[in-house]
């Protein structure tokens, strides 16, 4: 038996009902939707298959309106858990102005993660949103490092919204005609209103290094702000700061919200210092998304990424550390995590000062406690120009997945010799009731001795972890560990230290 045809006013019902899912929040469905019985109330749910009751509670109409168009051809990349209850949900609320408290959003992801293509969609689904429910023209600018890339992601829009079949049919007024429409830098919606006044284009393609001159826009959308080039200039780093400030004055007078997904590209670039800016009263300026490539029992975060599995993300890392020598870059760019190579210095500031009440608090956690040498002994060719010797007790806390290392007492010298520096780690070792000790050795294991031996005078029986010699390559590693440590608030010191 042939199925019935619908007719015209339940075809137009449909579309209606349809676009509504792409647009009005769960709130909005129910006030339109929700009155059981009601007419509309009867096709809402003869369309979805459930009243707007149960809908409501967890719908996200960006989600919905992504689904139809952005994967229309295929959703198997997605991952809800992070494309759609971290992505989706934080752009939502970005639009509908639940977050307009901060100075901005910052999405830090790991490379091919998809945020470029959620921004593209972001700056698609507001314009649809305010134009349907609010009656406005939103303004909105797209930047990136490169002009050219802006343009080509403002060119995806506009060919989203000149072929896909789901917004002719539910958003006709955005149909974008095939052939030329405005230009690659700018344009506007077919649907727009001009006033009298001048005003900028609905989307407008920018780089990071254009001219910064405009009227301002309601959405500045900063994708990949730095670049390659930021990993080994510190004037392009300094340029890239600059060039943000002048563009967070781009601001329209109703409302200006500003949205930047980037991947970090050097440990002192843009993206670190936008994540660390806070306010007078310690709270963050921006609101942070930082997802890793891999949990810390590495486990893909995004799963249904083939180039984010393990054995992807193994191979990429094999192939950075063939390419410069260590794996620095691959931390920042699929980890987040920023680990300093040896040209790159650290700064003292990065290390949090511990007080002796703080340090009593912390002592209920579990913890290992220690003392380091790295030596550079007075008159050995270990000792370059300009080096010392350093001894330090430090003790490591684990807490909640997390570790922190604290920084208990230190010597340092440049005329120590390797028996006095046996001596000092006994006596640290005794002050601060370990037996654990572990001194760099090269060549020899004559330290060993040496510990031993002052061991009996200071009355300990210390525990040795040996350490190899130290190579440059070695060096820059554990410069890389302590300094990102210190940059993501992991390395303390107690105050006692002068």
């Amino acid at each position: 038996m042939a199925k019935p045809v619908p007719s015209e006013a339940q075809v137009k019902a449909r579309v209606v009902i349809e676009r509504d899912l792409s647009i009005l929040t769960g709130d909005e469905l129910l006030r339109k939707y929700g009155k059981r019985g009601s007419p509309k109330a009867n096709a809402f749910e003869s369309i979805t298959g459930f009243p707007a009751a149960e809908i409501a509670p967890t719908h996200n109409p960006f989600w919905h309106y992504v689904l139809a168009t952005w994967f229309a051809s295929g959703s198997e990349l997605l991952y809800p858990p992070q494309h759609k209850d971290c992505f989706a949900q934080t752009l939502l609320d970005v639009v509908l102005g639940k977050l307009d408290s901060y100075d901005g959003i910052l999405f830090g992801e790991p490379r091919r993660a998809l945020k470029s293509t959620f921004l593209m969609a972001a700056a698609d689904w507001a314009a649809k949103r305010h134009k349907i429910v609010d009656g406005l023209d939103v303004i909105q600018f797209y930047i990136h490092n490169q002009q050219r890339e802006s343009e080509n992601r403002c060119e995806t829009i506009k060919d989203m919204n000149r072929f896909s079949t789901y917004i002719h049919t539910h958003f006709p007024q955005f149909r974008i005609p095939v052939g030329e429409w405005g230009n690659r830098e700018e344009w506007d919606w077919p649907c727009r209103v001009r006033g009298t006044a001048v005003a900028e284009s609905s989307i407008k393609a920018m780089s990071v290094e254009g001219k910064k001159a405009g009227k301002g826009a309601h959405y500045r959308w900063l994708d990949d702000m730095e670049e390659e080039s930021s990993r080994d200039s510190k004037t392009m780093r300094e340029a890239v700061d600059h060039r943000y400030d002048q563009i967070r004055t781009l601001v329209a007078p109703a409302f200006s919200r500003e949205v930047i997904a980037n991947t970090p590209y050097h440990l002192h670039g843009l993206t670190l210092k936008i994540k660390e800016a806070s306010r007078e009263d310690g709270l963050s300026r921006y609101k942070i998304l930082w997802t890793p490539a891999l949990t810390e029992d590495n486990e893909p975060n995004f799963p249904t990424i083939p180039r984010l599995s393990v054995a992807s993300l193994a191979k990429e890392r094999a192939n950075e550390i063939a390419r410069t020598g260590n794996d620095a870059f691959w931390y920042l760019q699929y980890m987040l995590d920023p680990r300093m190579t040896g040209s790159q210095t650290m700064e003292w500031e990065w290390f949090q000062k511990m007080g002796e009440k703080q340090y009593l608090d912390w002592r209920r956690r579990q913890s290992f406690r220690g003392v380091l040498a790295d030596t550079a002994w007075k008159g050995t060719e270990n000792q370059g120009t300009g080096d010392d010797t350093v001894l330090g007790v430090v003790e490591i806390f684990a807490h909640q997945g997390r570790r922190d290392w604290v920084l208990l007492d230190a010597v340092v010298s440049r005329e120590m010799v390797s028996d006095e520096g046996a001596s000092e780690l006994c006596r640290l070792a005794k002050k601060w009731s370990t037996p654990y000790m572990a001194p760099e050795m090269n060549s020899e294991k004559t330290i060993v001795g040496l510990i031993r031996m002052a061991s009996r005078a200071h009355k300990i029986h210390p525990v040795i972890i040996e350490l190899g010699g130290f190579s440059k390559k070695h060096k820059n590693d554990r410069i890389m560990s302590v300094a990102g440590g210190a940059r993501s608030g992991a390395v303390w010191y107690l105050d006692t230290i002068k």
